[in-house]
């Protein structure tokens, strides 16, 4: 059976609120008839401002809406915080949590925004990096899957997690066979981390064209994050139908 991979476009603030809405309704068509032709599942990741009207353009299609941050809180006097409540009513179906680019700021309150976004129907994608403190890889990995997981293993009402493994922008791209040891260490702690969820696996630094061919051939890879390649419609359709 045919792989159906998903492909996670993180605008990060590249784009302004107008631009973002602009860029997803001119492109509505292509999105939409991108993701049937190829069979994949396409999530857009704009600013917060921007969840709730993309939303509404891609309502009833192919296409969702991500978050690139979410609140561990509930609710609260947490000034400048969106929770996974307010995430699930603005139309959102994905939100990253410990994305390397907030990972010092709210590396503490990992467990508690997994938790929250179950809880409230919001798919996590979980970052897992290869910043190795001690130890190896495989415990790196599984020491942070076990912590984002650790108020999580009762929450059954949600089917799905994300786990992505993630390098920084700073980074070069990692050599394929590493990688593809990373993708498998995943694979094997996640259903202990998560057992009432089904794991999915992606991968993200220098998704291109040219780099995709390669790590499709990672069996246990599911799906990519998309960064430049994502701000053009053009550059993106060449990584979703590159094989």
């Amino acid at each position: 059976m045919k792989r159906r991979y998903t492909f996670v476009v993180n605008w990060k603030m590249e784009k302004s609120f107008s631009k973002e809405l602009k860029f997803s309704a001119n492109n509505y068509d292509d999105f939409i008839s991108l993701a049937d032709k190829t069979a994949t599942e396409i999530i857009l990741c704009p600013s917060h401002l921007s969840i709730y009207p993309i939303s509404k353009i891609f309502l009833n299609t192919p296409i969702t809406v991500g978050a690139q941050v979410c609140s561990g809180h509930a609710s609260g006097k947490f000034a400048g915080q969106i929770s996974a409540q307010s995430l699930n009513e603005a139309g959102c179906t994905h939100a990253f949590v410990g994305h390397l680019e907030h990972l010092q700021e709210q590396n503490d309150s990992v467990p508690q925004q997994v938790q929250q976004l179950l809880s409230h129907g919001v798919t996590p994608i979980i970052c897992v990096n290869n910043e190795v403190k001690h130890g190896s890889i495989v415990d790196t990995v599984r020491e942070r899957l076990e912590f984002a997981a650790s108020l999580s293993k009762a929450v059954s009402s949600h089917e799905h997690v994300y786990i992505a493994y993630d390098l920084a922008a700073t980074q070069d791209p990692a050599p394929i066979d590493h990688i593809e040891n990373v993708v498998s260490c995943i694979a094997k702690l996640a259903p202990k981390a998560f057992p009432h969820q089904k794991a999915k696996i992606l991968y993200g630094r220098g998704v291109t064209p040219e780099s995709i061919g390669n790590l499709k051939k990672i069996n246990a890879l599911g799906g990519f994050l998309v960064g430049k390649c994502g701000l053009n419609f053009q550059d993106f359709k060449k990584v979703v139908e590159s094989k």
